[in-house]
């Protein structure tokens, strides 16, 4: 696949072997829970390590790397690699001593400017929710020829905090991508994104340079080496993108790039919940004569920053397609940041000026979740293509749009401008721009409206459903339409959400306007239920289906039975669609009647307790659920923990034996527990020195699915530590709550400050509350104090709440900020 171009360049890669022993090029550390949800005091952590090295250094054994290797998944072999915890490791009793830095092998490039030698390793680990360390790998030494920092030591350090987020759960780090080498022009001014996501899709998340102050940096570490900062003067960084702006001054040499990215609970946060690390390279060059003016593009198959579901086990085959631009221009490498597994053809010329690579690679269990692949395409005078990267979600399948529940279809009125079709799982808005859904007139074959998905506000995502509306009808009468889509226009709610495929069938959605003039005797008419209402609800999840109602002229005069459909129909006694008691909930029917005559229709929904093999009983309802429309809105605690079946049957008024039901299953299940130590819930507070303060979770906390909070019904213990200063008090991995006299000698006591025989603190009868006794904390200084409750009788039930309480030598009334 790969191709060494020139006897020159050729030459000067030997040279450089010679002359350059150092082997290091860069790499990423991540993590994630394999379950984010708090079981126990421990949780099994996914710790993902990618490096890329110098392909030809002395130490590794000939003929090197080639895609031999990647087929084989060889180990890359460096003597005395090793991860290991750097800060507060004490936190984490379990962590291993070491952790094998040797690679899978995943990618190897003979391109004399690259030579790469590139893998991965996932590895497993029980750790204690204690968890507060900082991890990395350190060594020696980075290539030569680096503009700043060459023959340097490398430093490169991650953050992993267990401690449960403010929404219970546990975190998942950062991801990235990266190829090993990226390629600009001397002289010319680069805009260059690094990619950065989030599986807790809600974090703010900020991209800075890795810096080698450890009094400093939230990794309390040296995070670069010799590569802080060794990009030329006047590179910028953009933060909340993660976007460089620079130059590259020397031609012939290559730049480290050194930076963490790092994830807030949200925009007011002031700490990182855990920081990753992402290091490679850029090479300048300058053109040599004849060179296209133009560099190659990746154009397909897939967008860039696509996401794509995959099933485990199912062999992937996908097609990279590069274009050029000009006469003798040709593509002679890809270079590749690849999975375990995948592996990568030959480069293929089918036609004029496109060039491409097929993968194949069938992912295993184990490497579930987002796997990251990027490339870029290399000509023959060196220009290489911007980076494509896309992700692949393994053990997820990509929703698809179901056909037959677009609506509405048929003949429509000119003045139509709701539109909606359904998909196979729930959907959310797609995280990248250029997903288009598109309107098309039949007629003259011209698109008349397209809507970017990912920003439009005219189309909506709720839950099954996909709704566009137009502001104005563009529609001429007599015409016919059709409706088509990209890729990635549905996208699922998991990870970086798996994209449905691209619709291209002009037949899959289509609709005809309605012409006056016309004496056709078959009609459609939309009676899709409006949705403003739900639309601008944040509370409200809501299953919707399309109504539609046919009166068509029969020969026979007869009637049919009517169709109802309650999408998603894939829902099961067994498998039930699942909604929180605080939670309202709508379901909106599809009903179908075809007949010759004039009718209405009656509507009667029925809801049945179920037991977990039979659903039986039909239950008292609340009088505000009406159960006589075609839709059933279903208000927050009304309906008790359990599952129900709801049935619909709608019977056909002028002849009422013709009836048909429909049914789905719901589950009600319990919302999480908000625990609150002060009134209001707020995060901080300043309390007098002098003053007693009062924590009362039994008085404060909310349970969203019940009117009161019962606190006799809960276990509580509370913890506290010198906030900025220490991590909360431990012993062999376990916290020490308030009341116990087990000493931590790196993290004190938030209470060192009373030297009387005065305990620091009391609770009341059932420790639903807790009193800091005044002159028990020290003034000037903030401490945070954290609960942990737990479900008297079902244990899996767990809330934890913080607060931070700042003390001031006077004693004022408290001050509560929102």
């Amino acid at each position: 696949m790969k191709r060494i171009l020139y006897l020159s360049l050729f030459i000067l890669c030997a040279l450089h072997g010679v002359l350059d022993g150092s082997h290091y090029r860069g790499g990423i550390i991540s993590w994630r829970p394999l379950n984010n949800t708090v079981q126990g005091t421990t949780a099994q952590i996914l710790l993902h390590q990618r490096y890329f090295w110098y392909r030809l250094w002395g130490s590794f054994p000939p003929p090197y790397c080639t895609e031999a290797n990647v087929v084989a998944q060889t180990h890359i072999n460096v003597s005395g690699a090793a991860l290991t915890c750097l800060r507060n490791c004490t936190s984490s009793p379990t962590f291993p001593s070491s952790i094998s830095v040797n690679m899978i092998t995943s990618d190897c490039d003979t391109n004399t400017i690259i030579e790469s030698w590139g893998g991965e390793l996932y590895t497993t680990l029980t750790l204690p929710l204690t968890t507060s360390i900082t991890i990395g790998y350190n060594g020696s030494a980075w290539l030569t020829q680096l503009y700043l920092g060459g023959s340097g030591s490398w430093a490169i350090v991650n953050r992993m905090n267990l401690a449960p987020r403010p929404d219970g759960y546990i975190n998942s780090s950062p991801v990235t991508s990266t190829l090993p080498v990226v390629f600009y022009q001397r002289n010319v001014s680069v805009v260059h994104v690094v990619p950065m996501a989030d599986n807790d899709a809600t974090d703010i998340l900020i991209c800075r340079w890795s810096n080698s102050n450890s009094s400093y940096n939230y990794n309390q570490n040296d995070e670069c080496g010799g590569v802080c900062k060794a990009m030329p003067a006047g590179t910028t960084l953009i933060g909340s993108n993660c976007t460089l702006q620079f130059i590259l001054p020397n031609a012939s040499i290559y730049y480290a790039c050194a930076l963490q990215i790092e994830d807030y609970y949200n925009a007011s946060s002031t700490t990182p919940m855990s920081s990753v690390p992402i290091q490679f390279l850029f090479y300048a060059y300058n053109p040599s004569a004849g060179a296209c003016a133009q560099r190659p593009s990746i154009i397909g198959d897939r967008p860039n920053r696509a996401c794509i579901g995959l099933p485990y086990g199912v062999q992937l085959n996908e097609t990279v397609i590069a274009q050029t631009y000009c006469p003798g221009q040709t593509i002679v490498d890809f270079v590749t940041t690849s999975p375990i597994g995948m592996t990568h053809s030959a480069i293929r010329n089918p036609s004029s000026g496109l060039w491409t690579m097929t993968l194949t690679w069938i992912p295993v269990s184990t490497q579930f979740g987002p796997q990251g692949f990027c490339a870029g395409a290399i000509d023959n005078s060196s220009l290489q293509s911007a980076p494509w990267c896309i992700t692949y979600l393994v053990g997820f399948a990509s929703p698809s749009l179901i056909r037959n529940s677009a609506s509405p279809v048929g003949v429509i009125s000119q003045s139509q401008t709701i539109f909606s079709i359904q998909t196979t799982s729930a959907v959310k808005r797609p995280s990248r721009n250029g997903t288009n859904i598109y309107f098309t007139d039949s007629t003259n074959n011209t698109v008349i409206q397209k809507f970017d998905c990912g920003w439009a506000p005219e189309v909506t995502y709720i839950n099954f459903t996909i709704t566009i509306i137009f502001p104005v009808a563009p529609w001429i009468p007599g015409h016919s339409y059709f409706v088509t889509s990209d890729s990635g226009v549905a996208s699922g709610i998991a990870f970086c959400g798996a994209e449905n495929v691209a619709i291209n069938d002009p037949t899959f959605w289509t609709f005809n306007i309605s012409n006056p003039v016309s004496t056709t005797t078959t009609t459609t008419s939309s009676l899709t239920t409006t949705l403003s209402t739900v639309a601008t609800s944040t509370s409200l999840p809501t299953i919707y289906t399309t109504m539609n109602l046919y009166n068509t002229t029969s020969t026979k005069g007869n009637c049919y039975y009517p169709r109802v459909t309650l999408i998603p129909g894939s829902s099961t006694l067994s498998s039930p669609i699942q909604f929180q008691r605080s939670q309202d909930f709508t379901i909106v029917s599809l009903i179908e009647f075809i007949c010759n005559q004039k009718l209405s229709m009656i509507t009667k929904w029925i809801i049945k307790n179920c037991t977990t093999i039979i659903c039986s009983n039909s239950i008292q309802l609340n009088p505000i659920i009406n159960t006589k429309f075609s839709e059933l809105y279903i208000p927050s605690k009304t309906l008790p923990y359990g599952t129900y079946q709801l049935e619909l049957t709608v019977t056909m008024s002028s002849s009422l034996h013709y009836s048909t039901s429909s049914f789905v299953y719901v589950q009600i299940v319990s919302s999480n527990i908000i625990a609150n130590l002060v009134q209001f819930g707020t995060s901080m507070i300043t309390n007098g020195y002098k003053q007693d303060l009062l924590l009362d979770p039994g008085n404060y906390s909310v349970d969203p699915s019940e009117s009161i909070f019962n606190a006799s019904n809960w276990k509580y213990k509370y913890y506290c530590r010198i906030y900025g200063l220490y991590m909360f008090p431990s012993f062999q991995g376990s916290l020490i709550p308030i009341g116990d006299t087990t000493i931590d000698p790196l993290n004190p006591s938030c209470f060192i400050n009373r030297t009387d025989n005065q305990t620091p603190w009391k609770f009341n009868s059932i420790n639903s509350s807790i009193t800091i006794v005044s002159a028990s904390l020290q003034s000037n200084r903030t401490y945070q104090f954290m609960v942990y409750m737990e479900h008297q009788q079902n244990t899996s039930l767990q809330a934890i709440g913080y607060v931070l309480v700042t003390v001031e030598d006077t004693y004022p009334h408290m001050i509560l900020i929102g």
